[in-house]
Protein backbone atom coordinates (compact mmCIF):
# COMPACT_ATOMS: atom_id res chain seq x y z
CA UNK A 1 0.00 0.00 0.00
CA UNK A 2 1.49 3.25 -1.05
CA UNK A 3 0.48 6.76 -0.59
CA UNK A 4 -1.16 8.05 -3.62
CA UNK A 5 1.67 10.68 -3.62
CA UNK A 6 4.33 7.98 -3.79
CA UNK A 7 2.89 5.90 -7.19
CA UNK A 8 4.65 6.77 -10.10
CA UNK A 9 1.21 8.02 -11.89
CA UNK A 10 1.44 11.01 -9.39
CA UNK A 11 5.04 11.45 -8.43
CA UNK A 12 5.71 14.40 -10.73
CA UNK A 13 2.13 16.22 -9.49
CA UNK A 14 2.27 15.81 -6.30
CA UNK A 15 6.19 15.78 -5.77
CA UNK A 16 5.66 18.86 -2.91
CA UNK A 17 2.66 17.20 -1.20
CA UNK A 18 3.85 16.29 1.95
CA UNK A 19 0.78 13.52 3.79
CA UNK A 20 2.70 12.63 7.00
CA UNK A 21 -0.07 10.42 8.71
CA UNK A 22 -0.96 8.29 5.06
CA UNK A 23 2.50 8.11 4.92
CA UNK A 24 3.34 7.14 8.19
CA UNK A 25 0.42 4.51 7.79
CA UNK A 26 2.04 3.13 4.59
CA UNK A 27 4.91 2.98 6.02
CA UNK A 28 3.71 0.52 8.74
CA UNK A 29 1.43 -1.72 6.88
CA UNK A 30 1.79 -4.91 4.32
CA UNK A 31 -0.41 -6.12 1.49
CA UNK A 32 -1.53 -9.50 1.57
CA UNK A 33 -2.43 -11.71 -1.31
CA UNK A 34 -6.11 -11.88 -1.77
CA UNK A 35 -8.07 -12.69 -4.57
CA UNK A 36 -11.54 -15.31 -5.04
CA UNK A 37 -9.21 -18.21 -7.11
CA UNK A 38 -6.70 -18.47 -3.91
CA UNK A 39 -6.69 -21.90 -2.88
CA UNK A 40 -6.91 -23.19 0.72
CA UNK A 41 -2.94 -24.37 -0.02
CA UNK A 42 -2.18 -21.01 -0.71
CA UNK A 43 -3.94 -19.29 2.41
CA UNK A 44 -2.40 -21.95 4.87
CA UNK A 45 1.03 -21.08 2.80
CA UNK A 46 0.49 -16.80 3.67
CA UNK A 47 -0.83 -17.76 7.28
CA UNK A 48 2.19 -19.87 7.93
CA UNK A 49 4.59 -17.46 6.08
CA UNK A 50 2.88 -14.51 8.84
CA UNK A 51 2.85 -16.65 11.56
CA UNK A 52 6.81 -17.46 10.62
CA UNK A 53 6.92 -13.36 11.05
CA UNK A 54 5.84 -12.99 14.16
CA UNK A 55 7.37 -15.83 15.99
Amino acid sequence: MKAYQRETAYREYCAEVSLPTSEDVCDRSIILPLYAQMTQVEIDFMIQRLKACFA
